[in-house]
C-alpha cells in the first residue's frame, strides 16, 4: 500500500482531476480492481466465526498438520485457533504444546512477514487464541500480529476497521497494543472519504496536507499504462446503517470534527437507509446522548414515514431514544404510537412493554389507546392465571400516575395491583416511595401502604440518609403525608408533623429555567392587581409537598383582602382573623411545559398538588404556559389575568 502526502509524491500524474459525477459522467470509469478504500459488499465474517476453522478432535492431529514443508501463515493461524478451542474445552493443557517443536514452528511462522497475507479477522482471532494459550503479550509473535494489524488498517475495508476498534478498545496493556488502537482511531478519521460516499477520489493532491490512499497494484497499473492520463476513481457509496451504528457506539473516541462529518453523512443518506437501521441509529444516538436536532428531525421524519415496517422492539427502542434525548415532538410520538397499537396484542415480552411504559411516562406523553391496550394485555394474562411481576406492577402504576391516567374500565386491574403490592425489604426505599405515591395519586392506596412510608423508621431513613435524600423524594413524602390527612380521613396511622420539622418546613425547590421565566412574567402582571406583601404572598411553601407561586384572599367579585390577616398557610397555622363570608383563600399556581403532558393536560404530580391545595380549603388559580403570552404588553397580561380570575370566581360562586 502507498500513502501519498505531498504533491511531489504524485508527480507521476500530470494534472489534478476533480470531477463531479453529475457534471462529468463520462469520466466515471468503472474499475474491476479492488482499491484499498473500497467497501466490501459481502458480509464480513466476524471474529467468532473464525474461532473454529478446523473440525478436529485432538492436539496430535493439529500438530501433525503443522509438519508440512510449506506451511502457510493462514493455516498456522487456523491451527492456533483450533488448539485454543481445545484448551477452552479443557482437552489440552499448556505442557502439552508449549515445548512441542511443531508448536514452536507455528510460533516462528507467526513471527515472520508472511502474516501480512492473513485476513485481519483471522489475525484478531489468532491474537485471542494466543491469549487463551498463555502466550505473553510481549512475545514477538503477538507483537508481529499486532504490527500486521496496524498496517492493515490502511488498506482493509472500513467495516473491518470498525471491528478492529471494538477489538482494541479494551486491549491497551502494552506499547504495541496502544499503537494499534491509536492507528485504528486515526485510520477511521483519515479515511472519512470512504464514508462520505460517491465523490470522485482526487488523484493529485491540491495541497501538501491532503493525502490519497489507493491500491498499490492499481497505482502501478495506472502509471505504467503509457497513457499518462489520470482517471477519477469513484468510491463505492456506503449505505450500511449498521456501520454507522458501530461508529456511533465509539463516538467518544473520535474528534468532534469527525463526529460532525459522520452525522452529516447519516443525514445525507437518510432516505436510503432502511427503517430498521434508522431505528438502530436513533437508539445509539440516545445511548450516547447525541442531541443533534437537525439530524433528529430528519431521522424521525423518515422513521415515521416508514413506521409500518417497524416491529414492536424497534418502536420501543425509538421511544427510549427520544426519551433519552428529551425530543418531545408530538407528531413523531403520535405516529409511532399509532403503529404501536397493532403490535401490543401479539407480543409475549413484558420487558418490551415495561420499556414502552417507562418511555411514555418519562416523556410525559399520554397515548390513551397504547396505555389501555397494555393494561388489557396484563389483564388478559391475569385471567389466564399468569401473575404480574413486581417490576410490571410498579412500572404500570408509576406510569399511570405520572400521566394522570386512571381509566375506569381497568379499575379491577389497578385494584388487583393495589392488593398484591407489598414492601419488599430488598427493594430500594425510593422505589417503594414512588409506588405508594402512585397509589395515592390514583386513589388506590391502603392504610397499610400509607403507614409503611409514614412510619418514623422509614421516613427518618429516607430524609436523613444522605445516600437516599433528594428534594423530589422529600416532596413525594410530603404529598403522601398531606393526602393521608386531607384525602383519607379514615386513616389512623402515623403522620409527619411537618411544621415542627425545620428541614421540611424550609425545604427549597429549584424550579427549571422555563418555570422561573413563566412565573416571573405572571407575577409581574399579577402584582398589579394584588400588590405584595399586604395583598399577596409569593413563593409559599404549602407544607403539602409543593410550592404555590402566590397566595391571596379576595371576595366573590375579585376585590383584594389582607392576606396576612386571613391566611392559614394551607391549614398549618391559625389565621389572625376569621375568613369573612363570601371570601376565598386563593392559590396562584403556574404550570410550565414540564408541569403539563405533551398535547395538553396536567401531569399527575401537578394534578395531585392542586387536589391537595383544594382539600386544604383553597381555590386554585391556575395559569398554564399554553395560555400565557409573555411577549404581550404588561397591560394586556394584567387584563388577561383579571378576566381569568373573575371567570374562576364566577364558576366557584355558581357552585
Amino acid at each position: 500500500m502507498l500513502r501519498f502526502a505531498t504533491k511531489q509524491g504524485l508527480s507521476v500524474l500530470r494534472r489534478p482531476v476533480l470531477c463531479s459525477v453529475a457534471q462529468t459522467p463520462t469520466l466515471a470509469v468503472d474499475c474491476e480492481k479492488n482499491f484499498c478504500t473500497e467497501v466490501a459488499t459481502n458480509n464480513i465474517a466476524t471474529s467468532e466465526s473464525l474461532e473454529s476453522p478446523l473440525n478436529v478432535l485432538d492436539l496430535g492431529t493439529l500438530l501433525e498438520s503443522a509438519e508440512k514443508k510449506n506451511l502457510q501463515a493462514t493455516k498456522a493461524c487456523e491451527i492456533v485457533i483450533a488448539i485454543a478451542n481445545l484448551k477452552k474445552e479443557s482437552k489440552v493443557s499448556e505442557p502439552d504444546y508449549l515445548q512441542d517443536e511443531r508448536f514452536l514452528k507455528i510460533m516462528k511462522l507467526l513471527e515472520s512477514s508472511y502474516t501480512s497475507k492473513v485476513e485481519p479477522m483471522a489475525l484478531i482471532s489468532s491474537l485471542k487464541a494466543l491469549g487463551e494459550l498463555g502466550i505473553n503479550n510481549e512475545s514477538f509473535s503477538v507483537k508481529n500480529l499486532e504490527s500486521t494489524l496496524t498496517w492493515s488498517t490502511r488498506s482493509c475495508p472500513i467495516k473491518e476497521v470498525v471491528m478492529l476498534l471494538s477489538f482494541t478498545l479494551n486491549r491497551r496493556n502494552t506499547e504495541s497494543q496502544n499503537i494499534l488502537y491509536n492507528e485504528v482511531v486515526k485510520s477511521l478519521e483519515r479515511r472519512w472519504v470512504e464514508l462520505k460516499g460517491a465523490s470522485p477520489l482526487i488523484v493529485q493532491a491540491p495541497s501538501d496536507n491532503f493525502w490519497v490512499l489507493m491500491n498499490k497494484s492499481h497505482f502501478n497499473a495506472l502509471v505504467e499504462s503509457g497513457k499518462n492520463t489520470p482517471r477519477p476513481l469513484l468510491l463505492k457509496e456506503l449505505k450500511d446503517g449498521k456501520l454507522f451504528v458501530s461508529l456511533l457506539h465509539y463516538v467518544e473516541l473520535f474528534s468532534p470534527q469527525f463526529v460532525a462529518k459522520l452525522e452529516d453523512r447519516i443525514a445525507d443518506l437518510m432516505e436510503e437507509i432502511s427503517p430498521g437501521d434508522l431505528a438502530l441509529i436513533l437508539a445509539e444516538l440516545g445511548r450516547k446522548k447525541r442531541r443533534n436536532v437537525p439530524l433528529l428531525k430528519s431521522l424521525t421524519f423518515y422513521l415515521t414515514k416508514h413506521r409500518n415496517m417497524l416491529d414492536i422492539k424497534q418502536i420501543s427502542d425509538s421511544l427510549f431514544a427520544l426519551n433519552q434525548l428529551s425530543y418531545k415532538d408530538h407528531d413523531t410520538l403520535e405516529r409511532l404510537c399509532s403503529q404501536l397499537e397493532n403490535h401490543i396484542q401479539d407480543t409475549e415480552s413484558s420487558p418490551v412493554l415495561r420499556s414502552i411504559l417507562t418511555s411514555l411516562g418519562q416523556l410525559k406523553y399520554l397515548h390513551t389507546p397504547v396505555v389501555d391496550r397494555i393494561m388489557a394485555w396484563y389483564q388478559a394474562r391475569l385471567d389466564n392465571n399468569i401473575p404480574m411481576t413486581m417490576k410490571d406492577m410498579t412500572t404500570l402504576l408509576i406510569t399511570c400516575a405520572t400521566l394522570n391516567h386512571n381509566p375506569v374500565q381497568h379499575s379491577s386491574l389497578l385494584e388487583h395491583i393495589s392488593q398484591h403490592l407489598t414492601q419488599d425489604l430488598a427493594q430500594p426505599d425510593q422505589v417503594w416511595l414512588d409506588t405508594v405515591w402512585s397509589l395515592t395519586l390514583l386513589g388506590r392506596v391502603t392504610p397499610l401502604h400509607l403507614e409503611s412510608v409514614l412510619s418514623p423508621a422509614f421516613h427518618t431513613s429516607l430524609l436523613y440518609n444522605t445516600s437516599n435524600k433528594t428534594v423530589g423524594s422529600t416532596l413525594k413524602l410530603l404529598n403522601i403525608n398531606a393526602a393521608a390527612k386531607l384525602l383519607y380521613p379514615a386513616y389512623q396511622g402515623p403522620t409527619i408533623k411537618v411544621a415542627e420539622d425545620a428541614l421540611l418546613k424550609d425545604i427549597k425547590v429549584s424550579p427549571s429555567l422555563a418555570k422561573v421565566q413563566l412565573t416571573q412574567s405572571v407575577m409581574e402582571a399579577f402584582s398589579t392587581l394584588f400588590p405584595p406583601p399586604r395583598l399577596l404572598r409569593t413563593n409559599v411553601n404549602t407544607l403539602l409537598g409543593c410550592v404555590a407561586e402566590g397566595e391571596f384572599v379576595c371576595d366573590t367579585s375579585g376585590k383584594p383582602l389582607l392576606v396576612q390577616d386571613l391566611s392559614d398557610n394551607f391549614g398549618s397555622a391559625e389565621p389572625v382573623k376569621p375568613l369573612p363570608p363570601n371570601a376565598h383563600r386563593m392559590a396562584l399556581v403556574t404550570a410550565s411545559f414540564q408541569d403539563c403532558l405533551i398535547g395538553g393536560g396536567l401531569t399527575g404530580l401537578t394534578a395531585l398538588n392542586i387536589r391537595l391545595m383544594e382539600a386544604a380549603g383553597y381555590r386554585v388559580f391556575l395559569v398554564r404556559w399554553s395560555d400565557w403570552q409573555p411577549a404581550s404588553k404588561l397591560v394586556a397580561r394584567v387584563k388577561m389575568l383579571d378576566g381569568k380570575l373573575k371567570q374562576v370566581l364566577g364558576v366557584e360562586a355558581e357552585r
